[in-house]
């Protein structure tokens, strides 16, 4: 099976994310946002791998039922897809105060603003770190910041949630803008929402 086909039958339909696809219908292009970089409209650029590292386009009401799901996966009807959710979340490294799992990256909540801000800039995020294996893995802990960063040439995207709170964050942008704009924003939202 495919890329896009497991995606679609394993993951986008069990949850209803009826608005998120690998590639855009051509019923649904009028609604697939232009991104823009150097002040010229763009879409994202074909590539190797490029439906798995950036291929998902979604809407931000798709994006908040992903985040939902993420928060409670215990609500999750589906077993492969409540344990894929699990083990997304479990703790495999370790780089300072920051967990890494399948994608996202996790710091014990209550976290300061500035551990998180500082540790999604550039310079940390793509220097040569420490790293410590989590062994065995840890399981998912409520109590986290969990968060991730997306961007392309011409799109920004963040998502962050506390599971313990049961509150999150999505942000799509049609621009890339820096990591820490976005990480400080999203923080400063959700602690006002407690």
């Amino acid at each position: 099976m495919g890329y896009e086909r497991a995606m679609t039958t394993r993951v986008l339909k069990p949850l209803k994310l009826d608005h998120t696809w690998i590639n855009v219908p051509k019923a649904e292009e009028a609604h697939y946002a232009w991104g823009y970089r150097d002040g010229k409209a763009v879409r994202v650029s074909p590539g190797m791998l490029d439906a798995q590292a950036y291929g998902v386009k979604t809407n931000v009401q798709d994006m908040a039922n992903w985040v939902m799901a993420n928060m409670a996966p215990e609500k999750v009807a589906d077993a492969s897809l409540k344990r894929g959710i699990a083990l997304a979340q479990s703790r495999y490294w370790r780089i300072g105060s920051m967990y890494q799992g399948l994608g996202w990256e996790m710091l014990n909540w209550p976290v300061e603003a500035n551990t998180v801000i500082e540790g999604s800039d550039s310079k940390v995020a793509l220097a040569p770190l420490p790293v410590a294996e989590v062994n065995p893995p840890a399981p998912p802990v409520k109590a986290s910041w969990v968060h991730k960063t997306g961007s392309t040439g011409g799109f920004g995207s963040y998502v962050a949630f506390i599971p313990e709170k049961q509150i999150g964050i999505v942000m799509l942008a049609n621009k890339s803008y820096p990591n820490p704009a976005r990480v400080e924003a999203a923080y400063h939202i959700l602690d006002a929402l407690q």
